[in-house]
């Protein structure tokens, strides 16, 4: 963690605390063999919220997409009825 904290020029306990946070959602894993402690990223974990962001992503592009189209007719109707 000396390591991680030297190249993030944060505080040892601010280190160890989002580490602790990382390692509680599953995002980190931990394993310590002496005094040295490995980390490890899971990136599998992350899948729900890419999933979501995909879903949502694409929800909101069509939305966004039938708006848009909603706009442009009701300009065209705007412009035939002051010409």
């Amino acid at each position: 963690m000396t390591e991680l904290a030297a190249l993030t020029h944060l505080s040892l306990p601010a280190v160890d605390k989002h580490l602790r946070l990382l390692t509680a959602a599953a995002l980190v894993e931990k394993s310590k063999t002496g005094r040295t402690t490995e980390l490890r990223l899971q990136p599998a974990a992350l899948r729900p919220l890419t999933d979501w962001a995909t879903r949502t992503t694409l929800m909101w592009d069509a939305a966004l997409t039938r708006l848009d189209a909603v706009l442009a007719l009701e300009a065209e109707h705007t412009l035939r009825r002051t010409l």
